[in-house]
């Protein structure tokens, strides 16, 4: 009689760990081929800044890395230029740790409301300078331009007002 409930035990135990590992092989594969899924860099996000403060319009995207990607890996984004002329290109290097990069241009000239505007991402290998994935994202703005005063509002890193506007009070 003891010997039948060990037995049964064992049997047991065994289909337990049977199950369980085939559960772990299953688990294992659906994430191997999720990864395997993934590319290296998303772009997150994406859009036109208005600082009306300072009468600068700039534009900007965020990347996500969402796979281990090789330390020193190049992210390069390349922002069509509103105002004609080359594009505007800003880099980063990938870093231990670091998920998400912000690419921000410097203040934009020409910039049209309701105009697609291409920027592309490029993911370069760190050694060879070989292309590992490229991304494009179209940023579009819906706020006219001209909300963005000709001058800045404010000057200085205490946001003193602009001497240049500044009315001169008239007297009667």
């Amino acid at each position: 009689m003891e010997f039948e409930k060990t037995r049964a035990f064992r049997i047991a135990a065994a289909i337990t760990c049977l199950v369980l590992a085939a559960i772990f092989a299953a688990v294992t594969a659906y994430n191997h081929h999720e990864q395997a899924s993934k590319t290296h860099v998303a772009i997150s996000g994406g859009g036109f800044i208005y600082n009306y403060r300072i009468a600068e319009i700039r534009s900007g995207i965020t990347a996500f890395v969402q796979t281990p990607t090789p330390n020193g890996t190049r992210l390069i984004a390349s922002f069509e230029n509103p105002s004609g002329g080359d594009p505007i290109v800003v880099r980063h290097e990938i870093v231990p740790y670091a998920r998400s990069y912000s690419f921000e241009t410097p203040a934009l000239t020409g910039v049209e409301k309701d105009r697609p505007y291409k920027v592309t991402l490029t993911v370069m290998d760190k050694w060879s300078d070989t292309v590992i994935e490229t991304h494009e994202k179209m940023l579009v703005t819906n706020v006219a331009p001209s909300v963005v005063p000709d001058k800045p509002l404010t000057v200085g890193p205490g946001y003193h007002r602009n001497p240049e506007r500044l009315q001169p009070v008239h007297s009667n």
